[in-house]
């Protein structure tokens, strides 16, 4: 695994709110990168000084696209610079040059009845592997606003079978792990395992070692490609307690292995909310 850092710049200098985006990785020649040629974007985050505070966006290898102005207009409140933390991987022992693509579509602070958008992160951190059908829990947060439910969509590793949300006990979204939906998501043979004001952001190539990289070496050919989202669907109110469960089934999708080890689990859930 590659772990670094880098540092980015707004996409609209003059200010804006970003209403969606959708990270990839490709090759030098333009061909997306992904488990069929053992490449993962395993995770990225961006953190800034937005309305979000801290963490703003994140994603995994599913590489979802974020959209939070469906039916009401919202967006991110986008810092100025950003910093981009990225974990890539791969299954193969030779090296790999990529160039990580994020796209972004947008619209000016100035666009009529815009707001920004907060960002909840619900998290059950990294705990150990598991045999069986088990849930994890995330540590809760509690509503700093009243506002719109408008996006939520869970990440786990593969094992995972759904992430859950609740407000003051009661469920109201059920993100789905998909797997293998989508081309590009079935491991090699032999592995073990049009925007208006749109912009479009690249950052430097990011090249993958083979010395000192934790190699993802087994597990089986079922990995997540489409993480279900749950899209406008209702309200919080301020001081209400978002909490959020992660539940895994070793027994219908294998886990992991790092060097032959299980690797840790993850369960994030990403709440954004669009204050009244």
């Amino acid at each position: 695994m590659l772990q670094t850092t880098k540092m980015g710049q707004t996409p609209c200098p003059g200010g804006c709110y970003v209403t969606a985006m959708q990270a990839t990785i490709k090759y030098p020649d333009g061909k997306e990168a992904n488990i069929d040629t053992n490449a993962w974007l395993h995770h990225i985050a961006m953190f800034g000084s937005g309305a979000g505070g801290g963490s703003i966006w994140a994603c995994g290898n599913e590489r979802p696209t974020l959209r939070l102005n469906t039916e009401k207009n919202y967006g991110i409140d986008f810092p100025t610079a950003f910093m981009l933390m990225i974990d890539l991987m791969t299954e193969s022992t030779a090296p790999k040059q990529l160039t990580l693509d994020i796209t972004y579509e947008w619209v000016p602070k100035t666009a009529s009845g815009y707001k920004a958008a907060s960002m909840y992160w619900l998290t059950i951190g990294e705990p150990a592997a598991k045999s069986g059908i088990y849930k994890f829990n995330s540590m809760p947060s509690t509503a700093t606003v009243n506002g719109d439910l408008l996006y939520a969509i869970g990440h786990m590793h593969d094992g995972g079978s759904d992430m859950r949300l609740f407000i003051n006990g009661k469920q109201v979204c059920k993100s789905i792990m998909h797997y293998n939906l989508r081309p590009g998501y079935t491991p090699p043979s032999g592995s073990m395992a049009g925007m208006s004001h749109g912009g479009h952001s690249k950052a430097n190539n990011v090249n993958i070692p083979t010395a000192n990289i934790s190699r993802r070496d087994g597990g089986g050919t079922d990995h997540i490609s489409d993480p279900g989202a749950c899209t406008n669907f209702g309200e919080v109110k301020k001081g209400d307690r978002l909490t959020s469960e992660a539940w895994y089934d070793a027994i219908a999708h294998p886990l992991m292995e790092h060097n032959g080890k299980k690797e840790n689990l993850m369960g994030n859930m990403r709440v954004y909310v669009g204050p009244k």
